[in-house]
């Protein structure tokens, strides 16, 4: 599935498109909270350079977080609620041959 029909898939379940994000991750990503982004993906480095406010820096991966994309065979209205409701969701297509949606709710 091409990423424009996943993310279709979603929309057709009532999801707002603003709230999808893409991966071809199969079933966990590394989500940094500074800089709102997959990373570990496309190029995008995970450790991250934190500056202490007195002239310190350090190289840290305190700012990620380890999303799970989890199998779910329907979205009921319920779900969709919640995900537009939420910070968004990061979804794949890796379903290994079973139907509907896996995805993972991205943290505040």
């Amino acid at each position: 599935m091409e990423n424009k029909e996943l993310i279709e898939k979603y929309i057709l379940a009532g999801v707002h498109q603003n709230k999808i994000i893409t991966t071809k991750n199969p079933s966990v990503v590394n989500w940094s909270l500074s800089r709102k982004c997959i990373v570990s993906e496309n190029g995008i480095e995970p450790l991250e350079v934190i500056d202490d406010g007195k002239g310190n820096k350090r190289l840290s991966y305190e700012n990620n977080r380890i999303i799970s994309m989890q199998i779910r065979t329907e979205l009921t209205k319920d779900d969709v609620e919640e995900i537009n409701n939420s910070n968004g969701i990061i979804c794949t297509d890796a379903l290994y041959g079973r139907e509907g949606f896996r995805y993972g709710f991205i943290p505040s």
